[in-house]
C-alpha cells in the first residue's frame, strides 16, 4: 500500500499543534489505512502435534504409521507382501505454503523378516500446503543398508494420506532390486495409536499361533 501525503501536511500539523486543535489529517489517515487483524482473533501456536499450515502452527511433529503392498521391481516379481512403516520426526513451516523437516524411518516387510531384516533410515521432508487441509508430502534419504528410501503422498489434515514409496537399490542378501510400494499412511493421533497397536496385534497373533501349535 502507498500513502501520498499532501504537500502542506507538515505545515498543517505544526499549526494544529500550536493552536491546540486536532489535525484533520489524523481522521483521513485512520480512515484510509486499515490495520489487519487475524479473522478469528487467534495467533499461531508454537509446535503442534498435528500438522497444519503456518497460520495455525509454526512447527509440528510427525508421528506416522503406514501399510503398503509391493507391486514389483526391476529384477524379480514378489508377491503382494505387506510393508509396515513407522516415521517419527519434526517439521517447521517456513512460509504460508511450505514446510521443511526430517524424520526417522523404520520399515518391516514380510518377505524380509528371515533375510536382511527391517529397513532403518532417515529422510529429509518437504510439505507443500495446497489448502488448509490438503497437502503434498515428499521425502527421501539414505537407508542403513546402503540404498535410498523415497516417498510421495497426498495427505488430508495430517490424518491420512495415499502414499507411493520407492527403495532403489534395496538389498536382500546379495541381491539388489528396485522395490516399489503403494498404500495408505496415518498421521498424528491415528498414526500414534496404530503405530503401537499394529505390532502388538502381530505379537498377539504370533503368540496365539504358537500356543495352538503346542
Amino acid at each position: 500500500m502507498r500513502i501520498t501525503l499532501h504537500p502542506f501536511a507538515p505545515s498543517l500539523l505544526i499549526w494544529s499543534a500550536l493552536l491546540g486543535q486536532e489535525s484533520p489529517l489524523r481522521h483521513s489517515a485512520s480512515a484510509t489505512v486499515p490495520i489487519a487483524y487475524p479473522s478469528d482473533g487467534t495467533t499461531p501456536h508454537g509446535t503442534c502435534f498435528r500438522g497444519r499450515p503456518q497460520a495455525e502452527c509454526r512447527a509440528f511433529f510427525l508421528t506416522e504409521w503406514g501399510w503398503a503392498l509391493r507391486f514389483g521391481n526391476q529384477t524379480r516379481q514378489y508377491g503382494h507382501n505387506s510393508y509396515w512403516t513407522w516415521q517419527l520426526g519434526w517439521m517447521r513451516n517456513v512460509s504460508s505454503r511450505d514446510a521443511l523437516g526430517a524424520s526417522l524411518f523404520l520399515g518391516a516387510e514380510t518377505d524380509r523378516f528371515d533375510q536382511s531384516g527391517s529397513t532403518f533410515g532417515v529422510k529429509a521432508r518437504y510439505r507443500r500446503w495446497l489448502g488448509p487441509q490438503l497437502a503434498l508430502d515428499l521425502g527421501a534419504g539414505p537407508a542403513l543398508g546402503g540404498w535410498v528410501i523415497a516417498h510421495g503422498a497426498l495427505a488430508y489434515g495430517d490424518w491420512v494420506a495415499l502414499e507411493v514409496q520407492a527403495e532403489p537399490g534395496q538389498k536382500v542378501f546379495s541381491d539388489r532390486s528396485f522395490a516399489t510400494y503403494a498404500g495408505i499412511r496415518f498421521g498424528s493421533y491415528p498414526g500414534t495409536v496404530l503405530g503401537i497397536a499394529a505390532p502388538l496385534a502381530v505379537l498377539v497373533a504370533i503368540a496365539s499361533s504358537y500356543s495352538h501349535g503346542d
